[in-house]
């Protein structure tokens, strides 16, 4: 899973396509880490299911 550092965030943000937005808030819990690295997982894991149904789908 991909975490940006302090300073990561702080170069994105100003990137005119972050402009406006606040940057998420960092995870300090090393449970709510734990969790939500999974959920990223489970939601990439979907998206590739997706993503090759799809590209099955074109080939026919």
């Amino acid at each position: 899973m991909w975490v940006p550092t302090r300073y990561g965030v702080q170069l994105a943000c100003e990137w005119p396509e972050m402009r406006g937005r606040r940057p998420p808030k960092t995870v300090s819990d090393p449970t709510a880490a734990r969790l939500r690295a999974g959920h990223a997982l489970t939601v990439t894991e979907t998206a590739l299911v997706f993503l090759e149904d799809a590209a099955a789908a074109a080939s026919r």
